[in-house]
């Protein structure tokens, strides 16, 4: 892994980010909240979680092997339900493809440094619940 250097506009960014996540968390650890869990729906051998995260908001995250990551993020409660079901669904009809093509999200307004890229999750022969 090389390392990568940063542009000063970069870096600055990358600081806001972390100041920002460091006050949410701290507002959220003083208000006594934690994540919140909206679905976590198992497909085989594939997770589709959904939770409102300290960072990010509400977002729904693919998971798989040793795989997991961000694949949407919303601004309601409601919003992450309705699309949790639709991620569910998505995963589920993937196994006639035996494989899904996701986008993993950079982190959350900041994806300058580090960009959202597709992915292709293989999936195994027999699908389950």
């Amino acid at each position: 892994m090389e390392d990568k250097e940063f542009t000063p506009e970069q870096a600055a960014r990358a600081m806001k980010y972390m100041e920002t996540f460091l006050s949410n968390f701290s507002r959220r650890i003083t208000n006594k909240q934690q994540n919140e869990i909206i679905g976590k729906t198992k497909i085989s051998d594939v997770l589709v979680s959904t939770v409102f995260t300290l960072d990010c908001g509400y977002e729904t995250a693919i998971c798989a092997d040793m795989y997991c990551s961000p694949v949407e993020r919303y601004k309601t409660r409601a919003e992450a339900t309705l699309r949790h079901e639709r991620w569910a669904n998505k995963i589920t009809e993937s196994y006639k493809d035996g494989q899904i093509s996701i986008i993993e999200l950079g982190p959350c307004g900041h994806t300058d440094l580090i960009p959202d890229k597709e992915v292709i999750i293989k999936l195994s022969a027999q699908k389950g619940s």
